[in-house]
């Protein structure tokens, strides 16, 4: 109900097609299906950065920007070889279903 009039309502102000991405490790896109939706494609698994319990996404964490942000940083080394170091663990997502509205 609520989505439908959310959308509804976004027509009329806006034009154009739509693309929304779907969590697939949490939801199953059925919404996007329910609300006219098409699936166009699967985007790839991506990575999360966490230490304790501060969860950051790898955008934070780019390669270029390290310098500035870690405590411990060598230019010779890889990003994720950097974090590591600096006690920055890294783990994967499932990707995202991406949905177009045309």
């Amino acid at each position: 109900g609520g989505a439908a009039k959310l959308l509804k309502y976004f027509r009329t102000k806006y034009e154009g097609s739509l693309i929304s991405y779907c969590d697939i490790s949490i939801f199953s896109g059925k919404l996007y299906e329910t609300l006219g939706f098409e699936l166009s494609h699967y985007s790839k698994p991506n990575y999360w950065y966490f230490k304790d319990l501060d969860v950051q996404s790898r955008v934070k964490f780019q390669k270029h920007k390290l310098a500035s942000i870690l405590p411990k940083y060598d230019e010779t080394l890889s990003e994720s070889q950097n974090m590591l170091n600096n006690g920055w663990n890294r783990y994967w997502d499932c990707g995202n279903a991406v949905y177009v509205l045309p």
